[in-house]
């Protein structure tokens, strides 16, 4: 883990390192986190550009929405929510995408570190670049 004022990098389980827009106020480099992304903000992506990728286990069908569960290549499961008309089968390699924005992380006690205004344009360049 890299930290600097506004951004805390974080190495993902499958080696992919990604510059979380949050206070990294009390955290350590190698402190052990937990990083989260809402189902609904993830999207599908290709496997060689996608921050995260793995093996669908369960689709569920909900109508108009479906819900995707995935074993991560680092071992993880998540859920993406996609629309209902995705065509995706159980077994298939996906790669699944979500703006940094959207990602939250949380300290090694479970709290969620604030998360900081991406609209701020030194920020925002920060993580165009990290």
């Amino acid at each position: 883990m890299v930290l600097s004022q506004q951004t805390v990098t974080v190495k993902l389980d499958s080696g992919k390192e990604v510059a979380l827009p949050v206070d990294g106020s009390g955290l350590d480099a190698g402190d052990r986190v937990t990083v989260g992304i809402r189902p609904e903000h993830c999207s599908l992506a290709d496997q060689d550009t996608a921050l995260l990728s793995g093996t669908v286990e369960v689709v569920e069908h909900l109508g108009e929405a479906g819900l995707v569960y995935v074993q991560a290549d680092g071992d993880e499961l998540f859920v993406a929510r996609v629309t209902g008309d995705t065509a995706i089968v159980t077994g298939s390699s996906i790669g699944i995408h979500a703006r940094v924005e959207d990602y939250y992380l949380f300290d090694q006690n479970g709290q969620a570190r604030r998360r900081l205004d991406v609209d701020n344009e030194p920020l925002r360049a920060q993580l165009a670049t990290g």
